[in-house]
């Protein structure tokens, strides 16, 4: 018995032989043009699910290391404002209180003089602690408004200039925290971030990012005698010492200025401390950095293995796809005999 093979027979077997030879030859080229090992996870499933995990970690670390490096911005601003801006304004502030206590001579418009000076710095003072960064209040702790600056002034019913925190005399609260727009920032910086039962950061697992301007210039008010022993009781902020002393000079009240020496300081070892946290607050940036960058290292490589093509992979890859290339180059050439191209070649 004769069993005759129909035209459409060998046209599907022939359709299906091309399609296969093109669909290897296609998904081999994606893999040497990737030089990725497999595509599709059903390629192979063990190593997929492995390398899902170093993506993971992978993007885990590129969010560690971009929280990172606005952390590191922030804080090297806030340092050179407060070491640039503010300390070096400090020691200039506390020379001229001291030459104003030694030289009791000076006459009323020296006075007046001195006065209209140190107000003009403590203005100063005002407008670098209100600078700004990346759109964001730098020494305003949460505050972002733009109807509350974090350091404002105002007359008191004496005519005395009060420095206000986010809207608040600094001499009647002594706790910073106390202050509104006073909650920390947290940033996750891949140490371990954890929470406790009411949903709250632990403050040991991620860094605070917030800058607390009453804790760097001081707040509240404590008890300093002069050289006369007479006690003042005098704000710890550094800008309200400043707007006091100006007061102080043009009433010429040198026993009270001498006074204020001492507070500032005490006003200025604040700020230092403040200085000195921040560069503290920098090493840990830097470290973490450096372990990131190391560890992401690692990760690619974990990856490459798990993903990548080898030399030698990616060599016996083209030999494949040549092999695959020739096969197709004789199907298409094999086409104008398989396929009749009319009816009349059929019969």
């Amino acid at each position: 018995m004769i069993t005759r093979i129909t035209q459409n027979a060998v046209n599907r077997m022939y359709n299906r032989n091309y399609s296969n030879n093109l669909t290897s030859m296609t998904d081999l080229m994606n893999k040497i043009s990737a030089q990725r090992k497999f595509t599709r996870a059903s390629e192979n499933p063990i190593s997929a699910a492995r390398a899902l995990a170093v993506r993971k970690s992978m993007a885990d670390v590129s969010t560690y290391q971009s929280n990172l490096s606005s952390a590191k911005q922030l804080f090297r601003t806030a340092e050179s404002v407060l070491r640039e801006d503010i300390n070096d304004v400090c020691k200039n502030v506390i020379t001229k209180v001291e030459m104003a206590c030694n030289d009791p001579s000076a006459n009323k418009e020296e006075r007046e003089i001195l006065a209209h000076e140190l107000r003009g710095i403590a203005d100063d003072l005002i407008k670098s602690m209100n600078s700004d960064y990346a759109d964001r209040r730098l020494f305003g702790g949460t505050n972002n408004s733009e109807d509350i600056l974090p350091f404002s002034t105002e007359k008191d019913a004496n005519g005395r200039t009060i420095v206000l925190y986010n809207g608040e005399n600094v001499n009647n609260i002594s706790n910073p925290d106390d202050f509104p727009f006073s909650k920390p920032i947290f940033s996750d910086i891949g140490i371990g971030i954890k929470y406790d039962a009411a949903g709250n950061v632990d403050p040991d697992t991620a860094m605070d990012v917030s800058l607390n301007g009453a804790e760097l210039t001081g707040c509240g008010e404590e008890k300093w005698k002069s050289a006369s022993g007479t006690e003042y009781t005098l704000s710890n902020n550094f800008i309200q010492l400043v707007y006091d002393a100006a007061d102080a000079a043009q009433n010429s009240d040198t026993d009270k200025l001498n006074a204020m020496l001492d507070a500032f300081g005490s006003a200025q070892s604040t700020i230092l401390m403040g200085i000195t946290s921040l560069g503290v607050k920098q090493e840990t940036v830097d470290y973490n950095i450096t372990r990131f960058e190391e560890y992401n290292y690692n990760l690619s490589e974990a990856q490459l293995n798990l993903e990548g093509m080898s030399e030698e992979d990616l060599a016996k890859a083209i030999t494949e796809w040549k092999s695959l290339d020739a096969a197709y180059n004789a199907v298409l050439s094999m086409s104008s005999k398989v396929i009749p191209n009319s009816v009349w070649d059929f019969m």
